[in-house]
């Protein structure tokens, strides 16, 4: 089975380059809305400032602010603000790590199936790359 969009949910400590997709949007978001100096760097890290941003949104938004990066809150992104996390991540050659709520790890990327093994995501994306 082929992976297109991504696991459900990223919490913190996710991380990848579909974590800076998420920290870019925040920044936007909150310059936008004259939020102040927001403190979110793009590391590929969600983190404690992240997080924190994550719940403004959430907030601002009538969603519950549990800081996680579920199904509702990334419907709400599309919908209000035109931001497709799934579409986005997507596009992201590379693998991710995607916390769950429960704390298990997931290894993806786009078109590879999830894993729980670092190792078997990294043999699979680098054999995909490969063409095999």
């Amino acid at each position: 089975m082929r992976f297109e969009t991504p696991p459900p949910f990223l919490e913190n400590g996710s991380t990848g380059k579909v974590v800076n997709n998420l920290l870019i949007f925040l920044k936007d978001w909150a310059q936008k809305n004259n939020k102040g100096d927001d403190g979110i760097e793009i590391d590929g890290v969600l983190g404690p400032t992240g997080i924190k941003w994550l719940q403004e949104y959430q907030k601002a938004n009538g969603l519950i602010a549990d800081g996680g990066c579920g199904p509702e809150t990334r419907k709400t992104m599309k919908k209000r603000d035109g931001f497709d996390f799934d579409q986005a991540a997507t596009l992201v050659d590379s693998i991710s790590e995607y916390i769950q709520p429960n704390g298990d790890k997931l290894y993806w990327v786009a078109g590879i199936e999830e894993t729980t093994d670092r190792e078997v995501a990294e043999r699979r994306f680098w054999r995909s790359r490969r063409g095999n």
